[in-house]
């Protein structure tokens, strides 16, 4: 079943986890609304601006799910209002840029980068409620992640550290 023109809803609703592990991950009528609305006015904007595929890494997560991955206990992932996406054709941070340079109405978009190999960028929609936060996602030793906010502009002004 399509939730836009570019996305579905199984691609929004798969895990991984959820499968090896025959974990229910089915959402109600709300929740796809909200996945609609995250596709149609986030996700494909951003796909024709990209002009290739955008992988959903993870998109609506069930509260059984959640708490197995060791989510957030308020994600916007519970509400099908946000998704994780890698790109097929630029840097995860030139995804993150684009996303900001377009100005799409995004609640919030985070720069995750947890090592050089596992980086993504989670973007949410929260329909007549965005925020329009800018956040870098910062992984400490202790496993903790804090999220502080940036500008556009610092946003935009990123680089990938040389290795």
């Amino acid at each position: 079943m399509d939730l836009s023109r570019h996305f579905t809803l199984a691609e929004l609703t798969f895990s991984r986890t959820a499968a090896a592990e025959k974990i229910d991950n089915m959402r109600g009528d709300a929740d796809r609304a909200r996945l609609e609305a995250l596709c149609t006015l986030v996700l494909d904007p951003l796909r024709d601006a990209v002009g290739a595929a955008i992988k959903v890494t993870s998109g609506y997560r069930g509260p059984v799910l959640n708490r197995r991955i060791g989510g957030e206990q308020k994600s916007q992932h519970l509400q099908g209002k946000a998704a994780d996406i890698q790109p097929t054709t630029m840097t995860p941070l030139e995804l993150f840029k684009t996303v900001v340079r377009l100005a799409l109405p995004f609640d919030q978009v985070i720069y995750e980068a947890r090592s050089a190999t596992s980086k993504w960028v989670h973007v949410s929609h929260n329909p007549g409620a965005n925020r329009g936060e800018i956040l870098l996602a910062r992984f400490g030793a202790d496993g903790k992640v804090t999220y502080p906010r940036i500008t556009a502009q610092q946003a935009l002004e990123m680089t990938e550290p040389v290795t």
